[in-house]
């Protein structure tokens, strides 16, 4: 056994979480890659602290665990190792939130069919989320939220001024790596349809306060004014996302 794999050991004994990481690691443990293949020196302790949560999670769900399989395992500690330490993050509360979502996807694959279902994206997916856009995804299963929200909202709803314009335009380019991950869909304003809104409103002479126009041109009687905000959805994905991310329930 190297070093490394034997101060793994040493260290997951401490934390008393051996038996657990034997037991979701069996097919490294059994093939003896216990150490240097998969944990990284300078990341042991964030990476045992996962462990240790996902196995404080299981228990509070009452719940056994089981074998992961390495092509999720790997990746998820991995990426987990790379977050900051609540400890010595500028922002604890987020370094904090991040940690508890890492153990939460430990423990939901480790829980089996009796959690959450973890797809092999999932940590890839976490590791490329900032903890500001994995409140926004949050936000939107809240049981406030409704199933579309404008994006202004979204964006007072987690604590971003969208007055302030570098602030703004930060949280456009969250929703976009949201967007880009499939985990939300955005519906943005036609421009055929307000640019047709205008001209009737010109042709016409309309109540503009009341959403709609009468128009000649298409022969009916009314049209309705387009949509103007940019609604914000979360994708069958993103719900999938956060369900894996929050600690397995118990089954009673």
């Amino acid at each position: 056994m190297d070093e490394d794999s034997k101060e793994l050991v040493a260290v997951v004994t401490e934390a008393g979480v051996r038996g657990f990481f034997e037991t979701i690691a069996a097919p490294l443990v059994e093939a003896g890659g216990w150490g240097a293949d998969i944990i990284k020196r300078r990341r042991l302790q964030t990476q045992v602290k996962t462990l240790v949560l996902a196995k404080r999670m299981l228990d509070d769900a009452g719940l056994p665990a089981n074998a992961v399989s390495p092509k999720l395992l790997v990746p998820l500690l991995e990426n987990a190792s790379l977050e900051d330490d609540p400890e010595e993050a500028a922002d604890p509360e987020a370094a904090e939130a991040m940690q508890q979502r890492w153990a939460a996807l430990l423990a939901n694959a480790a829980a089996g069919e009796l959690g959450a279902s973890v797809s092999l994206a999932f940590p890839t997916i976490l590791a490329e989320l900032e903890p500001i856009e994995a409140r926004i995804i949050d936000e939107l299963t809240s049981v406030e939220a409704p199933e579309e929200i404008d994006i202004w909202g979204l964006r007072m709803a987690v604590g971003l001024d969208a007055a302030e314009e570098p602030v703004r335009t930060a949280s456009l380019a969250h929703i976009d790596n949201l967007e880009r991950l499939r985990l939300v869909t955005v519906r943005r304003p036609d421009n055929y349809l307000e640019n047709l809104s205008t001209y009737l409103l010109r042709d016409q002479s309309g109540d503009s306060a009341s959403g709609l126009y009468p128009s000649r041109a298409f022969g009916t009687p009314q049209v309705p004014l387009p949509e103007r905000r940019e609604l914000v959805t979360l994708t069958e994905l993103g719900r999938a996302f956060v369900r894996a991310c929050k600690p397995p329930a118990s089954p009673t």
